[in-house]
């Protein structure tokens, strides 16, 4: 079976959290290339076409979860996964109840941050049945 492309957006103000991401996934066959936004403006000019987001809870100027919630507003079926070092339960719950798709805390290992990745991916898009509605 010939799994469906994705197209990842990485939502994050520093730069090298993005870079280490996009090297992590450049040998996943399943993803294009990865797009980058170093902040939220950036992010919404960019969700034509994409299937999944890894958005930074903490950017600065407009954090992570109002960047999430004009996300969902322009297009809801867009998979939105919330990153964060933090693993606070009143943040895991505010980005939830904001619309976000999933959360996952950025471990410190780099081989795990890449297990959680492909994990995520093949389950948001190989694994469950998603919405008719939802992005193809």
């Amino acid at each position: 079976m010939t799994c469906k492309k994705i197209k990842l957006l990485v939502v994050d103000d520093d730069i090298q959290d993005i870079q280490m991401i996009e090297h992590l996934t450049q040998d996943l066959d399943y993803l294009w290339p990865v797009e980058k936004a170093e902040s939220h403006m950036e992010a919404l000019t960019k969700l034509a076409g994409i299937d999944l987001i890894f958005l930074d809870v903490n950017l600065n100027g407009v954090d992570g979860k109002e960047t999430l919630k004009l996300i969902k507003k322009r297009n809801p079926n867009i998979v939105v996964i919330m990153l964060s070092t933090s693993d606070f339960e009143m943040d895991i719950r505010d980005c939830l109840m904001a619309g976000a798709d999933a959360y996952l805390t950025k471990p410190f290992e780099v081989k795990e941050l890449k297990r959680k990745i492909d994990i995520t991916c093949r389950y948001w898009f190989h694994t469950i049945e998603r919405h008719p509605n939802a992005t193809d």
